[in-house]
């Protein structure tokens, strides 16, 4: 019979919603038997996953079924990991994670964008002043007022939603081990 497959030792930085959300995290100096571990995902939802200790040692097992994540919501989310004991509590992660769509139970007119690059679009038609009711009224769906906005306004949301997306792409670069395309300066100081 097949073995499951081990489970990662890092957070992800994409995830499609569906499976099952998985990985583990060795904490010497916070032990599973003493510390909590909580995990806050806030995004397009609030999601919150307590760890259960794996094994008998250190180590937490951070597990969520795939009945559950079906029912994630798409789009870039901020994560963050917190150990906690009797009034104690200290970050132990901190980072962005891209939940993507469940490809499984898409539809045949699937619309892969994510929603900050359904809004961007929508942006860029009202800056362009070719909006269709429909586009404006997407974008409202998704609690953003295009009519009311002044053009200064969609311009700088547009560079707002631009850089959303522009970040969701270099997370799911990154997860696939590739580069971002992203310029790293750097400056060597002589004594």
């Amino acid at each position: 019979s097949a073995s499951l497959p081990t489970p990662p030792t890092v957070e992800p930085l994409t995830f499609q919603a569906g499976d099952t959300f998985t990985f583990t995290k060795s904490l010497p100096d916070y032990p599973a038997t003493d510390w909590t571990l909580t995990y806050n995902l806030r995004g397009q939802q609030s999601i919150d996953i307590t760890a259960t200790q794996s094994g008998t040692g250190n180590d937490f097992l951070i597990s969520v079924a795939s009945s559950t994540t079906a029912a994630w919501a798409t789009g870039l989310y901020s994560i963050a990991g917190y150990v906690s004991a009797l009034s104690s509590r200290f970050q132990i992660y901190g980072g962005a994670l891209t939940i993507t769509a469940n490809l499984a139970t898409a539809a045949g007119n699937f619309d892969n964008r994510t929603n900050a690059e359904k809004i961007v679009s929508a942006l860029e038609s009202v800056a362009l002043s070719r909006a269709s009711r429909e586009e404006i009224s997407y974008v409202n769906g998704l609690g953003i007022s295009v009519q009311k906005m002044s053009h200064q306004e969609i311009i700088a949301a547009l560079n707002y939603w631009k850089g959303v997306v522009a970040n969701e792409k270099a997370n799911v670069a990154i997860s696939q081990g590739r580069g971002t395309g992203r310029r790293i300066l750097t400056r060597f100081v002589g004594e």
